[in-house]
């Protein structure tokens, strides 16, 4: 059986540049499918014929380092995922059940690939050397969205009013937290908070991506934000945005509102702000 997307998000996104200029924000939204460009025929077709859509892609993508490399840094990533996702990942239209650890071991294979060229990149350009970038990738086959994910981007599910982080922050901050040698509340705003020890482009040519599958329902909000945003909007604040919106507000409204309601946090502590940026699928 052939594998398509057989129920479509409604995707949404809302970004803002920020006032820092420590990180820039990439995103994208798309969709995959397999299409043929015709060369040449005598049918009465169109030049271009489109299949079922296979899958739906979400990423966020967040560059750090020197002002010169860190939006470089997170296009590479993203440019990089994409191209392989195009073509080397062609035999998993069929995607089976049984296929699920292969598929994650390719969505790993991915992240290496981007860790890989944006290295590279870094040994033409030792100026370059401190840039990198997190990035949390959604690949969405209905009913499954599978998150690959390094660095301090977010995955987020909100269900039956109850907000879930399904990526792990790979920051020395999470880890004093996972370890309990420090309660997570007392680290927010401390420099670990944003010092990450798993990212694209980092000190370290092995990253260890972490892989979710979430399978997911008619209801669901899948989220992916940036620690631009993450930093200046708790968890409880977001979860009450979203509980807020089952009230009526349309999905672009709710992403506008997750980014304003940062900003103004951010203005009203009088402190700058680095790139914010938020995508949300609606099912």
């Amino acid at each position: 059986m052939i594998t398509k997307l057989s129920l479509v998000p409604e995707c949404s996104v809302c970004t803002r540049p920020g006032g820092t200029g420590s990180t820039s924000d990439t995103y994208l939204i798309g969709t995959l499918n397999r299409r043929l460009a015709i060369d040449a025929t005598d049918l009465d077709s169109d030049p271009v014929l489109a299949g079922n859509d296979i899958a739906k892609l979400m990423i966020v993508a967040s560059g750090h380092g020197s002002v010169a490399g860190r939006k470089l840094a997170a296009s590479m990533a993203v440019e990089s995922v994409c191209d392989h996702l195009l073509n080397s990942m062609h035999r998993f239209v069929k995607l089976a059940d049984e296929r699920d650890n292969e598929f994650r071991d390719e969505l790993a294979v991915a992240m290496e690939r981007c860790q890989r060229r944006v290295g590279l990149h870094q040994a033409a350009n030792p100026q370059l050397s401190d840039i990198g970038a997190s990035m949390t990738v959604v690949y969405l086959v209905w009913p499954r969205a599978y998150l690959v994910h390094v660095g301090n981007t977010r995955g987020y599910l909100f269900r039956n009013h109850h907000l879930r982080q399904l990526t792990t922050d790979h920051t020395i901050a999470q880890k004093f937290a996972d370890q309990r040698t420090r309660p997570r509340a007392d680290l927010h705003n401390h420099s670990w908070n944003n010092t990450i020890w798993n990212c694209i482009g980092g000190a370290d040519s092995n990253i260890a991506p972490e892989i979710i599958r979430c399978d997911l329902r008619l209801g669901d909000r899948l989220m992916l934000l940036t620690p631009g945003l993450t930093d200046h909007l708790s968890e409880p604040a977001l979860q009450d945005l979203l509980v807020a919106s089952d009230a009526g507000s349309n999905p672009q409204g709710l992403a506008d509102e997750i980014v304003h309601t940062a900003l103004r946090t951010a203005g009203d502590a009088g402190v700058d702000h680095d790139d914010m940026t938020v995508l949300t699928a609606d099912f």
